[in-house]
Parts: structure tokens; sequence; C-alpha cells
């Protein structure tokens, strides 16, 4: 499991560190770290290696401009813009990500909370079904729009042909969206690890909080796998927990069913 390097938005000013290289039409840096990400004059975001001459960032780069130019356009998905010179041009979120939106924002009703998890599923369900799996779905990477929409970012995942690996960003998921596997693992079952991700992306929606909140310090990794392993999940007490349980369960065999059962959700809480 790596921690993620960069989203599209950190929902922070970043000052700008004088030992990053820095294309001329950034004016902010907004996320940094290996790869950057800075606000351009024309309020679109650039995403480049931090190192101009590092061959593993710009590798990073490279590939993940392969996985976002397959992607068709869809409106729950970040706005792919062009790549040029080891660097992605995408369109700038200045809400930034929905994470930060929780918990600033603590009483958003159920009613949209319900509907952010189906922008979600709505993006995951799309990627899934071109080929690619996200391998780091969490609401640092999802950002919302002006319309305060979803938008799922940070492409740094798998892009599949025939069932093979085409492109492989070698990302992988924070623990409190890992989905416990063996090391028989195959690459197929990555668009259930993406559903599981998904689960304890949409309890964090439904709740406002991730789950196991109690659990935060990274040497905690393996109680929290192990609680995944043994199916402790938090307490049935909030709306739409058994659609995030199947998620956990790996229930489901695709993100369009998990659509399917929060569409029965909305009916029931209108």
């Amino acid at each position: 499991m790596e921690e993620n390097e960069s989203s599209a938005n950190s929902g922070q000013q970043v000052s700008r560190p004088s030992r990053y290289y820095d294309p001329s039409n950034v004016t902010q840096i907004i996320s940094n770290g290996h790869i950057l990400v800075g606000i351009c004059n024309d309020n679109t975001v650039l995403k480049y290696p931090s190192d101009p001459n590092n061959h593993e960032q710009k590798l990073k780069i490279l590939k993940e401009s392969v996985i976002l130019g397959h992607l068709p356009s869809h409106p729950h998905i970040v706005e792919y813009l062009g790549y040029k010179d080891f660097a992605i041009k995408l369109r700038y979120y200045p809400t930034g990500p929905l994470s930060n939106y929780l918990s600033s924002n603590p009483n958003v009703g159920i009613i949209q909370r319900i509907e952010w998890c189906a922008q979600l599923t709505s993006a995951v369900s799309f990627i899934h079904f071109n080929s690619v799996i996200h391998s780091d779905i969490c609401l640092d990477n999802v950002l919302l729009n002006d319309r305060l929409e979803v938008v799922l970012t940070d492409f740094q995942g798998i892009l599949l042909q025939n069932g093979d690996i085409l492109v492989n960003g070698n990302t992988s998921e924070r623990a409190k969206s890992y989905m416990p596997r063996s090391a028989q693992y195959n690459v197929l079952m990555g668009f259930k690890t993406d559903i599981f991700a998904l689960g304890s992306a949409m309890y964090h929606i439904l709740n406002g909080f991730e789950v196991f909140p109690e659990l935060r310090d990274p040497h905690e990794t393996i109680e929290i796998v192990n609680r995944f392993m043994r199916g402790n999940f938090p307490r049935p007490n909030y709306v739409g927990y058994p659609i995030v349980e199947k998620c956990w369960r790996a229930e489901y065999t695709s993100a369009a069913e998990v659509a399917m059962d929060l569409i029965g959700l909305q009916n029931i809480v209108k």
C-alpha cells in the first residue's frame, strides 16, 4: 500500500519550494511531493515531476496521461486537457477534495450524501467499463466541481487490454480502503478491490469520517486489515450500511450493481 503523492487539488495553499522545478506558467503549487500540482494562468492545473531529470517521476506522469487519454469524457471524472513534455494538464476544481468539504460542512444532509455516493459509483462503473482500475479510491482523490458534484481524479492505476496489463501505475489503496487478499491475487480482481475501496469511500461520505477513526497511526495498518478480514465492521447504525458492507464482503460483481442498490436507497430516503 502506497501513500498517494498527488491530487488535482489539495484544498490548501502550498508554498513554492525553491528546490523544485517549476514551469513558467505555474503560479501556485497546491500539492507537492515527488509529483507536483500547480495552478496555471488559465485556471487549469499542471501535474508534473518535481525533478525534470527523474526518470521514475516522468514515467509516472506518462502512464497517468495514457490512462486519462484512454478514458472518454465523463461528468464525474477529472477533465483531461492534454499532455506535453511530461506534464498533464487538467481542469482546476477550486472547491477541492470532498474529504475537506465534509470536514468543513458536517451538517450536509443525507440526500446529498447519497447523491455523492451515486456519482462516485457512476465514475467507478464507467472506468471499469473502459478497462481501467483506479487502485486508490478515497475521498482525497474525489474533488467537487463548482456545482458540488463529484469528480474522481488521480489515475495512477491500471489500464487493461484483453485482460492483460497494458499500463501499470504501481499505486495501491491506503489501509482503510485496502481489500485483504492472498499472494495469488489476480489483476482481474482489481475491479473488486476498487469496489471494496468504494465501500470505504461511501462510508466516509455517509458518516462524515473515515472507517475506524480511532485507528490513525501507520503502525495500526495490520489491525485495520485484520478487522476487515474478520468482518469486524463498524456498527451498522447509519443509512446505507448494507450497501457499504456488501462492498467490503466482495458480494458485488460490478460497480453497476452498487449503482442499482443506491438508486433503491435514494427512492427510500426521498
